[in-house]
């Protein structure tokens, strides 16, 4: 590739000019090449290639292997500047995916949609079924609040260290124009938000009581009958976020995966998720 007359012109083959575009594109992961990288990139005549430069300066080509048609892919041995020999391999996918011992392919932020929208369908449908009914409510918005911010925050960062599906190089790639969110994915959503509402709304029904109760060594009791719908309620406000805590808690291990079940996908496959868990627990023990 080189930068002539105001524009970057390909001067090789266009698949060797399409990887060095990709390349550029995305950048390095080396943060003390970055700096250097940009104001490269300001000089686009003398440095058309910053990136690919910048990779290439970190080897030593050592020898070449062409193009098979029977292996279908080219290799090169380089060595690196610790000396340490390593081979890359372009090639048709169906035969590198046989040879190869890891595949980086990323889909943490789709766990995380799938894990918010689902919790945040159920606190809907908690509050909805409450109105509908007539129903005293089960979480006051401080609670949501809490459950928004403090509960659901680490469960949803840690999804994104989720490890990718065991069989995602068997899906066919997505459209283009595919929504990220489709019908049925939609629809799933909907079911469990609907049964995390459904869940909170019968144990604050069940937990509102008007007659006395035991809260650890303490025992709530009403005298005026107007209380019925302050002090009466806190028991099932309290069992009614523990509740949809739970639940949700869950309902993060559902989101490992979209499509594979807990015993192909465990929780241990991601154990930050789990730590996050821990967090989330504690901390709702905490203000209990």
């Amino acid at each position: 590739i080189e930068f002539k007359n105001g524009a970057f012109r390909c001067v090789g083959a266009p698949t060797e000019a399409a990887l060095k575009v990709l390349t550029e594109k995305l950048g390095t992961t080396d943060v003390s090449a970055r700096a250097e990288i940009e104001a490269r990139r300001r000089d686009p005549s003398n440095y058309p290639e910053p990136v690919s430069s910048h990779h290439s300066s970190k080897y030593t080509v050592r020898s070449l292997l062409e193009f098979d048609r029977d292996r279908k892919s080219m290799s090169v041995l380089a060595t690196s500047r610790s000396g340490d020999n390593v081979l890359f391999i372009k090639g048709a996918a169906e035969c590198l995916l046989d040879r190869s011992t890891k595949v980086m392919l990323p889909d943490g932020s789709v766990a995380f949609i799938r894990y918010m929208i689902s919790s945040n369908i159920g606190e809907v449908a908690s509050i909805f079924l409450t109105a509908a009914l007539g129903l005293p409510e089960g979480l006051i918005p401080v609670q949501l609040l809490w459950v928004n911010l403090v509960t659901d925050g680490p469960p949803a960062t840690a999804l994104g260290f989720n490890k990718a599906d065991k069989d995602i190089m068997t899906k066919p790639p997505r459209k283009s124009d595919e929504m990220l969110i489709t019908p049925w994915v939609f629809l799933r959503y909907m079911v469990v938000g609907i049964y995390v509402g459904v869940a909170t709304e019968c144990k604050s029904w069940d937990g509102f009581t008007a007659s006395n109760y035991t809260a650890g060594d303490q025992t709530i009791s009403f005298n005026h009958p107007c209380e019925y719908f302050t002090v009466g309620k806190t028991k099932a406000m309290t069992l009614s976020l523990s509740v949809i805590v739970a639940i949700e808690m869950f309902n993060a291990l559902n989101a490992l995966s979209e499509d594979a079940s807990l015993l192909v996908m465990p929780p241990w496959t991601n154990p930050y998720l789990l730590l996050a868990i821990t967090i989330s627990i504690s901390l709702h023990c905490v203000i209990l």
